[in-house]
């Protein structure tokens, strides 16, 4: 996660624009408001409970959520106007595979 960050910040993008949460912290109605305040929002443990399991694949299914990135330790929400709904799913950090 704090390498993602690095990057964007070499990038020109300041630290304040991205939040770090877990799905303890807000609910899916919270987090769906809070991508229009932030660049990326970074979602820890989303497979750690059955529970978080069942709320990131509600996300993933909600048509509000433009961009969800799940890199199984971690989930990322993105809001980009301009590109059309999808999910991802990608092996993370992929220098271990």
């Amino acid at each position: 996660m704090e390498d993602i960050i690095s990057y964007f910040e070499t990038k020109g993008i300041n630290r304040g624009v991205f939040l770090v949460t877990d799905l303890n912290t807000y609910s899916v109605e919270e987090l769906l408001s809070l991508q229009d305040n932030y660049f990326m929002i970074f979602v820890k443990d989303i497979y750690r409970k059955a529970i978080h399991r069942k709320i990131w694949k509600s996300m993933q299914e909600h048509k509000d959520f433009v961009v969800l990135i799940d890199l199984y330790e971690f989930g990322i929400i993105c809001k980009r106007k301009e590109q059309p709904k999808e999910n991802f799913k990608l092996r993370y950090p992929y220098y271990s595979y």
